[in-house]
């Protein structure tokens, strides 16, 4: 595998996209994964946040919870792969960048992002749920764009996320031209 290959194991994502009203349950549900995630993890585990849309209170989304998990060596998978796949949460895409695991629980998909510590990955997958959270107006044309690719992407979750990624790109430049700290 080369720096700039990606792996895919198993199954991609194929389901249909469907977007579901902010439900306030979801910051719990966050917190009993994080709860699990930190006592399997241990120390190695330096970080652990709740970003994507469910993270963003008023934010429609896939009913996912998404969870960034920052390791100090990413490469070093033997320290935190053995203990996600105990839980139930199965490597399904390797990058340079970041390894993705996802299982489905209870009705309710689960998608952690395990990243380095420190990185331009863990900034960016923090930056723009924070500026989102911080700016009203912003989370609404996210919300309006989101709405619209649902609907024209409906059979097509890889459409549906390529056609997000240039208006979080210009959120994240966003949040970096105003001053935004994420830790």
């Amino acid at each position: 595998m080369t720096e700039e290959s990606v792996e895919f194991f198993g199954a991609p994502l194929g389901e249909p996209v469907r977007l579901i009203p902010y439900d306030a349950s979801w910051p719990q549900e966050f917190e009993q994964h994080r709860k699990r995630l930190a006592d399997a993890l241990g120390a190695v585990a330096l970080r652990i946040e709740h970003i994507g849309s469910t993270s963003v209170p008023g934010l429609p989304a896939k009913p996912v919870i998404d969870i960034l998990v920052s390791v100090p060596d990413l490469k070093d998978e033997d320290a935190y792969r053995p203990s996600l796949e105990d839980l139930g949460l199965p490597l399904c895409v390797r990058t340079p960048e970041r390894r993705f695991f996802r299982v489905r629980d209870g009705g309710r998909d689960v998608h952690v992002h395990v990243v380095v510590r420190g990185g331009e990955e863990e900034r960016r997958h923090l930056l723009f749920p924070a500026y989102l959270r911080a700016f009203p107006e912003r989370r609404k044309a996210y919300a309006r764009l989101k709405e619209e690719l649902a609907e024209e992407f409906r059979i097509d979750r890889t459409r549906y996320t390529e056609k997000k990624a240039p208006f979080i790109e210009e959120t994240v430049r966003l949040a970096e031209a105003a001053g935004l700290e994420v830790g």
